[in-house]
């Protein structure tokens, strides 16, 4: 193996792990102890609870398409294509796609997952003034 193929899927799986790092706390975060993190900080406030979701599940898609283009890089380098792109509008094409599925697919899919958490504030509301009486 030639030594910068090597130190470049090294650094793509630095790149990889760096990424999880970074969005492994808000990964690990359970939804109740978020909303429990709003009520201590703000009050009973469902805008702020909702905020703190979407910023916990963009965190993780992006982790996601982080993992997949290392991946993909790593695969690039350790493969020896033969075929060459000669058409430049291909990657207009693939900037066009990564937008619309960040547009389309991604808030929907968050937006499904905010609105099934808000469903549960009341739920984790009782545990906390429970939790929070027991003191």
């Amino acid at each position: 193996m030639n030594i910068n193929i090597f130190v470049t899927v090294v650094g793509l799986i630095i790149t990889g792990y760096g990424a999880l790092i970074s969005v492994y706390g808000s990964l690990k975060t359970k939804n109740k102890q978020l909303f429990f993190q709003v009520c201590t900080l703000c009050g009973y406030n469902g805008d702020d609870f909702i905020a703190l979701l979407s910023q916990k599940y963009y965190s993780m898609f992006g982790f996601v398409l982080i993992l997949i283009g290392t991946i993909i890089q790593i695969i690039g380098n350790l493969i020896k294509f033969e075929e060459k792109i000669n058409n430049p509008y291909l990657y207009l094409c693939l900037i066009v796609l990564l937008l619309i599925i960040k547009s389309i697919f991604l808030n929907k899919i968050v937006n499904i997952i905010n609105k099934r958490e808000f469903n549960n504030m009341e739920k984790y509301y009782i545990e906390f003034s429970n939790r929070k009486s027991n003191m």
